[in-house]
């Protein structure tokens, strides 16, 4: 190991803006000295549950930020935003597993509609990391994390509502607001709009309404400019 770290050291050495690729082997390679040289664009070959995609992200991004979680199979069958949402993570991977050429068109359209959609949001995963919800693998839970970027005076809430789940709604309390600024929050699946104080969304929450089993949201918030 210390000899493939002294490799990568040389190789940056010698080309600074060299990406390297690291397979992480189910998270085994994934380590402090090897997370300073290079970036784990697959840090798990576990990617056929999207249960434990969600509880990989939960624990990983605490600390390590930067890396990509599984590759969504992108045909029309699979292609939920629950499930779609539950493998973000600062990185994206497609699996393009087009089967029938027929289909093709379909499948990239939807593909470049996900992908707006991603990119839309990426930014925040460069921000600070607070899951909202317990670890768990329950299957009757809902899973949420909040993103916030304190240099944007916004951030994003991930809602994820998994298929055994009963509830209908749920509230979480955000973290790191500025409690006398008032933010407004966008539900960017409804479009739907409301303004609350820093210190409401910290104390008393942000209400989150699902009714489908599997279902999922996106809250943006953003803080309003103060008066002069």
């Amino acid at each position: 190991m210390e000899g493939l770290y002294s490799f990568w050291r040389e190789l940056l050495k010698r080309h600074p803006s060299l990406i390297i690729d690291n397979c992480a082997s189910g998270g085994r390679r994934i380590d402090l000295e090897s997370i300073s040289l290079s970036t784990a664009f697959s840090r798990t070959d576990y990617i056929g549950d999207i249960v434990s995609t969600q509880c990989h992200t939960y624990g990983i991004m605490l600390w390590v930020p930067l890396q990509t979680g599984g590759g969504l199979n992108v045909n029309i069958v699979e292609a939920d935003d629950y499930t779609f949402r539950s493998i973000w993570s600062s990185g994206l991977v497609f699996e393009l597993n087009i089967k029938d050429a027929q289909h093709q068109e379909d499948v990239f359209n939807e593909v470049r509609r996900k992908l707006n959609q991603y990119l839309a949001v990426q930014k925040y995963f460069y921000g600070d990391y607070y899951p909202l919800t317990p670890y768990t693998q329950a299957r009757d839970s809902w899973m949420a994390y909040q993103l916030d970027r304190p240099d944007l005076g916004a951030g994003l809430v991930v809602v994820l509502k998994r298929p055994l789940s009963s509830f209908v709604e749920a509230v979480f309390q955000l973290n790191s607001l500025e409690p006398a600024a008032e933010y407004e929050t966008t539900n960017l699946d409804t479009g739907e709009r409301s303004v609350a104080s820093g210190r409401e969304l910290m104390e008393t929450g942000l209400r989150v309404r699902l009714v489908k089993r599997p279902d999922s949201a996106l809250i943006l918030y953003d803080k309003k400019p103060q008066p002069p």
